[in-house]
C-alpha cells in the first residue's frame, strides 16, 4: 500500500499539469460554490448563502470564469440570483438573471430563469409582466415538448392568481396548488423546486396574516 501511495504521489504533478491547461482550478471552484449554495437552499440557510456570497461575487468577475463550462456558469449566476431572491434583493436578483440571458442556453435554462423571473415580477407586484412571462412559459413549453409538471403547474398558477379578486381566494389558490406542487414531488429534482414549493408557502403565510 505504502508503494501505491509512493507512486500516487510521483503522479500528482501530471494531474496538476491537466489541472493548470484546462482551466480547471476555476470549473472545481465554481462546483465547490454550487454545492455549497445548493445545500443552504435545501435547508433555507440563507445566512450561510450570504456568507459565502462575497467570494462568489468576486469569482464571477473573474476574466477566467469565462473560460469554464457553460452550464457551470449558468448555474452559479442563477444560484446567486436566488440568494438576493429569498432576501428581497430584487433588483439585484434581475441583474444576475440579465447576466444569464447574455449566456448560450439550453430550453430547461430559459425555464428556470423565466420562472425564476416571474417570482421576482410576482413579489415586486408587477402583475402584467408576470404574467406575460407565464404565457411566455406556456409557448415554450408547447413549442420544445419540454417536461416540466412544476413549469406546467407554476404558469397555470400564475394565471389563476391573477385572475381572482379578493386575499381569501387568492390564499385558496395557493393552498391548492401547494398541495399539487407537494403531490408530484417525485420531480423534486427540477432546479426550480425548491423555490416553488418555499415561495406558495410563504406566499399563504402573507395572504393570510393580511386577513387576519
Amino acid at each position: 500500500e505504502a508503494l501505491v501511495v509512493s507512486d500516487l504521489l510521483k503522479q500528482m504533478y501530471r494531474l496538476y499539469d491537466f489541472v493548470d491547461q484546462n482551466n480547471l482550478n476555476t470549473d472545481l471552484l465554481v462546483l465547490a460554490y454550487l454545492i455549497d449554495l445548493r445545500v443552504y437552499k435545501h435547508t433555507a440557510d440563507i445566512e450561510k448563502s450570504l456568507f459565502i456570497l462575497p467570494e462568489v461575487l468576486v469569482l464571477i468577475e473573474e476574466e477566467e470564469i469565462l473560460k469554464i463550462n457553460n452550464a457551470n456558469y449558468f448555474n452559479l449566476l442563477y444560484e446567486v440570483a436566488e440568494v438576493y431572491f429569498w432576501k428581497e434583493k430584487y433588483d439585484k436578483s434581475l441583474l444576475y438573471l440579465d447576466k444569464t440571458m447574455q449566456l448560450k442556453r439550453d430550453h430547461t435554462q430559459d425555464m428556470m430563469e423565466h420562472l425564476l423571473r416571474t417570482l421576482v415580477y410576482m413579489a415586486e407586484n408587477r402583475a402584467e409582466e408576470a404574467q406575460k412571462l407565464a404565457v411566455d412559459i406556456r409557448q415554450t413549453i408547447l413549442l420544445h415538448r419540454t417536461q416540466s409538471h412544476y413549469a406546467t403547474l407554476f404558469a397555470n398558477f400564475v394565471g389563476r392568481f391573477y385572475n381572482v379578486k379578493t386575499q381569501h381566494e387568492k390564499i385558496d389558490i395557493c393552498r391548492d396548488y401547494l398541495l399539487f406542487f407537494e403531490t408530484t414531488a417525485a420531480y423534486k429534482a427540477d432546479a426550480y423546486y425548491v423555490d416553488m414549493l418555499r415561495w406558495l408557502k410563504q406566499q399563504i403565510a402573507t395572504l393570510e396574516a393580511q386577513v387576519a
